[in-house]
This record gives structure tokens, C-alpha cells and sequence, in this order.
């Protein structure tokens, strides 16, 4: 399963830390409001996360049934349990994203921006993070967009790579599954070093 996961330690620990260091009081309170925000967001994330953990456990058993046996109702399982992987894997992504994105931009407010923009730029960013980023996502994506014309020279955000189709998906996870596998066998069990090849090279492909 494609790893996604945010330290709450290396993430949201440090900017805490941060902003109980501000001698700003208004500074203070609204960054602590953003920050108990970003904590539900990130439960949230965490929630999905663990969805796409056990729907991705159904479909390797019966992706592997449908690749040793070619049976079409296990085919036709493993699609939609995968569809369904997709979907809570892409909302835990966008909930990280959105952790991540908040907490960038408490660190560049308090200390980048000129003092007297501090407040109303996070004044804005604290209606940002009342904004469900997943359940609201247009509404998200609008706000998203002001605040980065407010943090122009301040913010560079990447956006994340589009979903690719779910049949090309299918192979290239359990391709990566079966090297996990075969690593763990013993040694007479493994691939020949040709085929290791082949798959290495089909990997760097895909």
C-alpha cells in the first residue's frame, strides 16, 4: 500500500512548540486555534488511512486469487475493493495535504510576513482550516488559492500527481507486492536474477 502517513512528532509537534514562544497574544491565540484545527484534521486522516489500510488487505487476497486462478468474480471484487482503496487513500492524501499546508504557512506567517500582515493573513488562514478540505473541497480549493496570492513570495505548494487508471494501478501495486513476497521466501524460492530484472525494470517503468 502506498505509504502515507504524517508524523504528528516531526509535524504539528514543532510549530506548537513555535507558536508558545510568541510573545504576541492575538499572534498566539489565533495560530493555537489553527493548530487545534489542524489536530481534528489529522485524526480524520489518520481515520481514512486506516479505511484504506483494511480494504487494501481484501484486495491483495483477491487480486492473488483472480492472478492464480483468472476467476472473474474475484476480478470483478478486487476492482471495486480497489476503487473503493482509491477513494479513502485520495481523501487521507488530501486531509495530509491540507495538514501540511496549514502548518507551512503558520511558520512563514510568524516568521516571514512583515508584522503589521500577520494578523489578518491569519485571520484568513484560520477560515482556511475551518474548511473541510475533503467534504468542502471546491470551497477549500478557492480559499487555498487566496491565501497563496496573500503569501506570494512566501509559499511554493506542489500539487499532488493525479490517479492513474485502475487496471495499470492494479498491476504496478501487486508487482511491488510479489518482490515484498519473494524477498521474504528462501533463497531456492526467488525469482532468478533475469526476472528480477525484468521486474525491477517493469517497476521503473510503470
Amino acid at each position: 500500500m502506498q505509504e502515507v502517513r504524517i508524523s504528528y512528532r516531526n509535524t504539528i509537534e514543532p510549530v506548537k512548540k513555535l507558536v508558545d514562544e510568541l510573545d504576541n497574544e492575538e499572534l498566539k491565540g489565533k495560530s493555537l486555534e489553527i493548530i487545534r484545527r489542524i489536530e481534528e484534521i489529522y485524526a480524520k486522516a489518520n481515520h481514512f488511512r486506516e479505511l484504506a489500510s483494511a480494504i487494501y488487505k481484501d484486495w491483495q487476497e483477491n487480486y492473488s486469487i483472480y492472478r492464480k486462478t483468472g476467476s472473474d468474480i474475484h476480478q470483478k471484487m478486487a476492482k471495486v475493493q480497489y476503487v473503493q482503496y482509491r477513494k479513502h487513500l485520495e481523501k487521507a492524501l488530501n486531509y495530509y495535504e491540507a495538514i501540511y499546508y496549514l502548518v507551512d504557512n503558520i511558520i512563514k506567517i510568524i516568521t516571514l510576513v512583515e508584522e503589521n500582515r500577520r494578523i489578518d493573513i491569519l485571520n484568513t488562514l484560520a477560515d482556511m482550516a475551518n474548511i473541510d478540505p475533503v467534504a468542502q473541497r471546491a470551497k477549500y480549493l478557492k480559499y487555498k488559492d487566496r491565501m497563496e496570492k496573500m503569501m506570494e513570495g512566501y509559499s511554493i505548494v506542489e500539487e499532488g500527481e493525479e490517479i492513474e487508471g485502475i487496471d495499470k494501478e492494479m498491476e504496478k501495486e501487486f508487482r511491488e507486492l510479489e518482490m515484498k513476497e519473494a524477498k521474504k521466501k528462501p533463497k531456492e524460492e526467488v525469482a532468478p536474477e533475469k526476472e528480477w530484472k525484468k521486474v525491477i525494470m517493469d517497476k521503473e517503468q510503470a
